[in-house]
């Protein structure tokens, strides 16, 4: 193989190496989009299932005074912390 013919291969190489790159930022970028949707989705539900929480907390205490309320009912102790906000950007 001539000088010529390395650097020939040498350059395709790099080419094809540059537009993997190029394929894997975008990729990149896409799936940071769709995990920032996904985080905010996440947050939306911890929200929900943390008003449902103190809903059942207040409908257990409710109950718990009623004549004949079960005796295993509890009221939550702990609900989950939220979610960290991410930085700007990120």
């Amino acid at each position: 193989m001539t000088i010529d013919e390395r650097l020939d291969r040498l350059t395709q190489l790099n080419e094809s190496l540059a537009q993997r790159l190029e394929t894997l930022t975008h990729d990149v970028h896409e799936l940071t989009h769709d995990v920032r949707e996904l985080r905010a989705a996440i947050e939306a539900d911890a929200q929900s299932v943390r008003a449902l929480a103190r809903i059942a907390e207040v409908h257990d205490r409710r109950f718990t005074g009623m004549e004949g309320a079960p005796e295993a009912w509890k009221p939550i102790e702990h609900l989950p912390p939220p979610l960290p906000k991410q930085p700007a950007g990120h």
